[in-house]
């Protein structure tokens, strides 16, 4: 399986890829924006854990026998589902580990990088239960990013794929827009991301690196048999 880690890579020419698992995009699109397996879903738990011992201590001071209060403690977790999916507020709070920030695309305090995203180095999208991230990578595809002299190019990491997507540079803003008026909302990340290849090797449990070439090829495939798919039904 050519999909699968190896030490033969160069890891400079590689892309880290989480495929779903459960509900656990949230752990997935944070770690295909850091570029390796830095978060565990047990790390994730644990401050969506602490977002709920805090909103649980601010309702409590309202009585333990209010309305409000009970009503809460009868209700899920707003931070985390059974199921693995973590609010924004946990993957922002992650995210501050690396001195990084998560702003809404639109708003005004992300300045321009709606109207210039090609400007940025990584957004993170969200619809419902689904999260992934979209960023530059110092890899290019050789069939999409072929401006002279671009040093990499934009990446669809939506872990709903069996390997990372390219996007042209002159094609993001019509995909974040499209993607928005599907009723994403849409986060822009700042900040200084790890070192590319600092976590070269180490896949974790859901990871894998790949090549802008296999990355293609599984694409592909797995094109085709959706295709197939469609055919005889």
């Amino acid at each position: 399986d050519s999909l699968h880690s190896s030490p033969a890579h160069t890891m400079s020419r590689t892309l880290y890829h989480e495929k779903q698992v459960s509900l656990l995009c949230g752990q997935h699109a944070l770690n295909a924006l850091l570029q390796g397996p830095y978060f565990s879903a047990f790390d994730l738990g644990a401050i969506a854990h602490e977002f709920d011992e805090r909103e649980r201590a601010l309702m409590r001071e309202g009585g333990l026998e209010s309305e409000e209060y009970l009503r809460y403690c009868a209700e899920d977790s707003g931070n985390v589902a059974a199921d693995g999916n973590f609010s924004i507020q946990v993957l922002t709070k992650a995210l501050e580990v690396w001195n990084l920030t998560c702003t809404p695309a639109t708003s005004p305090a992300a300045g321009r990088a709606w109207q210039e995203p090609q400007r940025e180095a990584a957004f993170l999208c969200n619809l419902d239960q689904h999260w992934f991230t979209v960023r530059r990578c110092a890899v290019p595809s050789p069939t999409v990013h072929t401006a002279p002299g671009a040093p990499g190019g934009w990446w669809n990491f939506n872990s709903m794929f069996p390997a990372p997507q390219p996007i042209s540079e002159l094609y993001l803003g019509a995909f974040l827009a499209q993607l928005r008026e599907e009723g994403y909302s849409i986060f822009v990340v700042r900040g200084p991301l790890p070192a590319v290849g600092a976590m070269a090797g180490q896949a974790g449990e859901y990871g894998r690196w790949v090549t802008a070439e296999e990355s293609a090829v599984a694409n592909k495939h797995a094109e085709g048999v959706k295709a197939a798919g469609r055919a005889t039904t």
